[in-house]
């Protein structure tokens, strides 16, 4: 199997697949994940910083929503 040690450039794509027990769980991660980056942009003060945190979050829905769904 290869291992992806650079990113992956702007504008390409990467297909990663997963058994189905694997991919439940990526799936509770990144929902955990999720509920803790709403908090955090609750409590940023910094523009800057909170847009940043929108974007990751943003692309970590539409992982959610590729892996079955909207986020919890």
């Amino acid at each position: 199997m290869d291992t992806i040690t650079k990113p992956v450039p702007e504008g390409c794509t990467t297909r990663l697949e997963l058994t189905a027990p694997a991919a439940l769980q990526l799936r509770e991660i990144l929902d955990g994940y999720f509920v803790e980056l709403r908090r955090e942009i609750a409590r940023t003060h910094s523009r800057d910083f909170r847009e940043a945190l929108h974007q990751k979050e943003a692309t970590v829905r539409e992982l959610l929503q590729q892996l079955g769904g909207a986020p919890s």
